[in-house]
C-alpha cells in the first residue's frame, strides 16, 4: 500500500500524514459502495471518520479470507492483524495504515479491543469454507462476531454505553448479516461457499455440500425462507430497541437499518426460488437503488 512504508504517531500533528490516512480510509469506503457510506454521512466528521475506519478494518480482514489463496497464508495474515491490534491498544505504533488510523479512533471513542478480536474470530470461521458445514447456532455465532461486534463498536461511536444499545448491536448485526447472506448467495457460491445452515438443509431433504447444487434445488426456497423469518424477527427487535434510545443519537443506525430492510423486503417479495437467486441487478435498478438510499438519508436526517 502507498501508506505502508512509514509509521505514524497518533500524536503527530503533521497534516500531510493525517490527510493521507483520511484519504486511504475514505477511498476504501467510497469505492466499496457500501450502505455505511450513505448512512454515516449525517454524523459529525470525527464520528464519521471513526466509523469509516472501523469499516476499512473489516474490509481489510474480510479480503484476507476472500482473496488470500492458502489457508496457512490466511491464518498468518489474520495473526499479523492480531499483532497490529496489540500495537493499536498498546504503547507502540502500528505499521499498517488502517491500524494507524484505528489507533486514533479507539483512543477518541474508547473502543474495546475485545470487539476487534471477535471480528477476527469470525474471519477465522470463514477460513477453508468451514461455514459450509455450520448449523444454525454456528451461523448466529458467526453473525454476532462479524456483524454484532461491529455494531457494538458503532454504538459506542454514536455515544452509547448501555444494555439497550448493546442488545441493539447484536440484533441489528444479525438482521444485517442474514440479509447479506440471502443477498449474496450467488456470489458466495461462485467462491465455493454457502452459509445456509447444514441442519436446515438436511431438514429440507438437501444432502449436497456443493454450493451451486444446493442453490439449484427447488427445496432451497424453504431454507431461505426460514433464514428470512429469523432476519425479520431481528429487524423487529432492532426497531423496538431503537425506540428506547434518543432519536438524535441513533439516526445513522436507523438509516442503515431502513436501507437494509428495504432490500430485505424486496428479496422476500421476489422469493427464493433457484431462478431468482441467479438473477443479477441491472444497471437501471442499481441507479434507482442509489436514489432510494439518498432519499432515505434525507428522510431520517430531519428526525428530531
Amino acid at each position: 500500500m502507498a501508506l505502508g512504508g512509514f509509521r505514524y504517531d497518533v500524536e503527530d500533528k503533521n497534516p500531510g500524514i493525517r490527510r493521507m490516512l483520511r484519504l486511504h480510509v475514505r477511498r476504501t469506503v467510497r469505492e466499496a459502495k457500501t450502505s455505511f457510506y450513505w448512512a454515516m454521512r449525517i454524523l459529525r466528521p470525527t464520528q464519521r471518520f471513526a466509523i469509516y475506519t472501523v469499516y476499512t478494518f473489516c474490509r481489510e480482514v474480510d479480503d484476507i479470507v476472500d482473496e488470500v489463496g492458502f489457508v496457512k497464508d490466511q491464518r498468518q495474515a489474520l495473526s499479523r492483524w492480531r499483532q497490529e491490534l496489540d500495537h493499536v491498544f498498546g504503547d507502540s505504533d502500528p505499521f499498517h495504515p488502517t491500524a494507524q488510523a484505528l489507533k486514533n479512533a479507539t483512543q477518541q471513542f474508547g473502543l474495546p479491543k475485545a470487539c476487534f478480536l471477535k471480528i477476527l474470530d469470525g474471519m477465522e470461521m470463514d477460513i477453508d469454507n468451514a461455514m459450509n458445514s455450520a448449523d444454525l447456532d454456528q451461523l448466529l455465532l458467526y453473525s454476532d462476531r462479524v456483524a454484532g461486534a461491529v455494531g457494538e463498536l458503532l454504538i459506542r461511536i454514536f455515544g452509547f454505553d448501555c444494555d439497550v444499545a448493546l442488545q441493539l448491536a447484536q440484533h441489528q448485526g444479525r438482521a444485517l448479516q442474514l440479509t447479506n447472506i440471502l443477498r449474496d448467495l450467488r456470489e458466495d457460491a461462485d467462491m465455493g461457499r454457502v452459509y445456509l445452515p447444514r441442519n436446515l438443509l438436511q431438514e429440507a431433504g438437501i444432502d449436497s455440500t456443493v454450493p451451486w447444487t444446493i442453490l439449484s434445488d427447488d427445496r432451497v426456497e424453504v431454507v431461505c425462507q426460514k433464514i428470512a423469518d429469523i432476519a425479520e424477527s431481528e429487524y423487529d427487535k432492532s426497531w423496538d430497541l431503537m425506540a428506547q434510545l434518543p432519536t438524535k443519537k441513533i439516526k445513522a443506525a436507523k438509516i442503515m437499518l431502513a436501507i437494509y430492510q428495504r432490500n430485505f423486503s424486496q428479496m422476500k417479495r421476489r422469493g427464493f426460488q433457484p431462478k431468482e437467486l441467479s438473477r443479477k441487478v441491472g444497471f437501471l435498478k442499481h441507479n434507482i437503488e442509489r436514489i432510494a438510499k439518498m432519499a432515505m438519508v434525507l428522510r431520517y436526517y430531519w428526525l428530531k
